[in-house]
């Protein structure tokens, strides 16, 4: 949680390479302990603070290193990659789904707040998980999401999913990953 050490990076960044054209932020918090603990009822404060910062607040400090630099340019993009329970809750992921679903919430409003200066900004939501070789989760496929949304920008999202039912294909990720899923 140290903002100013990403400042810093940030301003080396720019000291070295020149003004950045394009940003994704593209977080991943772990699924660590007991998934109770994720749950709306259960929820452990602890772990939704680390998960809003990871989601959300860090993204916000990112936004605030390379939006003013954007707008003065008039020119830029900024992502933000989410994740599917950010659109369909899932309980068990009920820390992640508040805070990507503050960090989509954010992507929307900085659209609109950025998009008559001439700076993009939205959000890719991934509605699956992403896996070399699979026909919706292959990260060349995954790379055409942002792509599109960097090129056309004419919209704030770009929902990429599978064809199976978030809430199945959630099951389907934790008995992957040899994770049980709590009945309450």
């Amino acid at each position: 949680r140290d903002y100013g050490a990403v400042g810093r990076a940030f301003a080396d960044i720019k000291h070295q390479l020149g003004p950045i054209d394009a940003m994704i932020y593209n977080p991943q918090p772990p699924l660590v302990g007991d998934l109770r603990e994720w749950m709306p009822v259960t929820m452990n404060f602890e772990e939704l603070h680390r998960c809003m910062d990871i989601c959300c607040l860090a993204a916000i400090n990112c936004v605030h290193q390379v939006a003013p630099d954007m707008i003065e340019r008039g020119d830029g993009a900024i992502i933000i990659t989410t994740s599917g329970s950010a659109i369909d809750p899932i309980n068990t992921l009920g820390s992640i789904a508040l805070s990507m679903a503050a960090a989509r919430n954010y992507a929307y409003t900085l659209n609109q707040t950025l998009a008559d200066k001439g700076v993009y900004a939205g959000t890719v939501c991934l509605s699956l998980l992403v896996e070399p070789g699979d026909k919706h989760g292959d990260p060349d496929v995954l790379a055409e999401a942002f792509w599109d949304l960097y090129t056309k920008r004419d919209r704030p999202e770009n929902n990429v999913r599978t064809d199976v039912d978030p809430h199945e294909h959630h099951i389907r990720d934790m008995e992957r990953f040899g994770r049980e899923i709590p009945k309450s």
